[in-house]
């Protein structure tokens, strides 16, 4: 008996030096959902004092954290997005992405989480007011955007004007301050929220065209549904409204897909 007791004992003291060396047993890794988003994209996706915030950044992280995971963001410039998404490099892609029906052919969509409009910035001293003053002006958007596929299809009915392309609409707001752009085009919260602190910029005028945001994700992963049910539980708690609150100032109209919870897919117009 004396002789095992002491086998236990040395047992049990190897075992105390070998956690003391490595720590304790490993846990399971947690899940970690690779998101792609386009960073500098204010107020949905960007770099504040070296963190990484914004609307589209709080409900990635509260949908992954009633996951049990965490997310990991990709800063992909927008053109570089889908096509990283659809060859695997991440999971979803979420940076202020319109529902579309060329997109929904390609990807599948959680339901809606916000609804815009598309906003044309202009200097304020400028004459351009309307859609009428489009022509023989120069436009910037995002490469690869809903806004740049804007200008080029609405050309022969508003143009002829010129095309400038950038990868931050930071760059093309810019651009517009010192007169190298007559205006720019971009999702109207999105240019509200950065001319906010800038008197000499306006939001001149508005598409009537209403616009469904949602995050992406491959052809049928069901991660899809996954992050779906939970972004609906967003939405019925107010966690979602209350975010948007944060981020807008005010509170989602009752209608808005900020809130609404969808019976059937949304179907986009065009």
């Amino acid at each position: 008996m004396q002789r095992k007791i002491t086998t236990l004992l040395i047992v049990l003291f190897t075992l105390g030096l070998f956690f003391s060396s490595y720590g304790s047993i490993p846990c399971a890794a947690a899940r970690v959902i690779k998101v792609a988003m386009n960073v500098g994209n204010i107020p949905w996706v960007y770099n504040e004092g070296g963190t990484i915030t914004g609307f589209e950044v709080e409900l990635v992280t509260e949908v992954a954290k009633r996951m049990g995971a965490e997310i990991q963001i990709e800063n992909v410039q927008f053109a570089g997005i889908f096509p990283g998404l659809l060859a695997g490099k991440w999971d979803i892609a979420a940076s202020s992405i319109f529902i579309r029906k060329d997109r929904v052919a390609m990807m599948d969509f959680a339901d809606p989480y916000f609804q815009s409009d598309q906003g044309f910035l202009t200097r304020k001293d400028s004459p351009i007011k309307s859609f009428d003053d489009m022509k023989g002006k120069t436009w910037g958007a995002e490469v690869g955007s809903s806004n740049d596929r804007w200008l080029r299809e609405n050309m022969a009915q508003y143009g002829p004007y010129t095309i400038k392309t950038y990868d931050r609409l930071d760059d093309a707001i810019m651009d517009v301050q010192t007169g190298r752009l007559d205006g720019a085009t971009s999702p109207s919260p999105n240019i509200l929220y950065r001319i906010r602190n800038k008197p000499d910029l306006v939001l001149s005028f508005r598409s009537p065209t209403k616009a469904m945001q949602a995050v992406a994700f491959r052809k049928d992963d069901p991660l899809c549904k996954e992050f779906n049910k939970i972004q609906n539980d967003l939405k019925k708690d107010g966690t979602l409204a209350a975010i948007y609150k944060k981020w807008f100032g005010q509170d989602p109209s009752p209608d808005s897909p900020t809130v609404k919870i969808f019976a059937q897919p949304y179907v986009p117009e065009n």
